[in-house]
């Protein structure tokens, strides 16, 4: 794990450095990338940025053998995005799950509380309560609670 981690921390970084990323609340810090073990969450704002992270890909993947799954992959259009064209042969999704955070594709849907499941998106049998953040809220839980726990 901690070879991988060394692996792929350069596509990561590079990411980071060449995507506009969002910014919670008028923080300083962008996030562009969010990542635990091989599960990436890359944030673009552009369709330009699609062709950065292509570039990106096509190198990680030359340079390491490496390769994206499309079939393990999804995207998330939130705002006006045009969701008909094919990116990278990655599927548009409505919700996707982060580090157990569920950002849906519009605001509203994402701020709705929702009451505890029954499962759905977690191991068969348990339960997983949502909270009612909203997109800030989640990136800076994630930021400050989950992320200094993992490391």
């Amino acid at each position: 794990m901690t070879l991988f981690a060394l692996c792929i921390n350069p596509l990561l970084h590079h990411l980071d450095q060449r995507l506009q990323g969002i910014r919670a609340r008028g923080r300083q810090n962008k996030t562009t990338v969010v990542a635990y073990a091989d599960d990436v969450f890359v944030l673009i704002t552009t369709e330009d940025e699609v062709e950065i992270i292509r570039d990106a890909l096509r190198c990680y993947e030359k340079a390491t053998g490496g390769k994206l799954n499309v079939e393990k992959s999804g995207g998330l259009a939130v705002g006006n995005w045009e969701t008909s064209c094919n990116v990278m042969g990655i599927p548009y999704k409505k919700e996707i799950t982060i580090l157990g955070i569920i950002p849906k594709n519009t605001i509203k849907s994402s701020n709705n509380h929702l009451d505890e499941t029954d499962g759905h998106g977690t191991h068969p049998g348990t339960k997983r309560i949502r909270r009612d953040l909203n997109v800030a809220q989640r990136i800076t839980y994630v930021q400050t609670y989950l992320l200094s726990k993992l490391w």
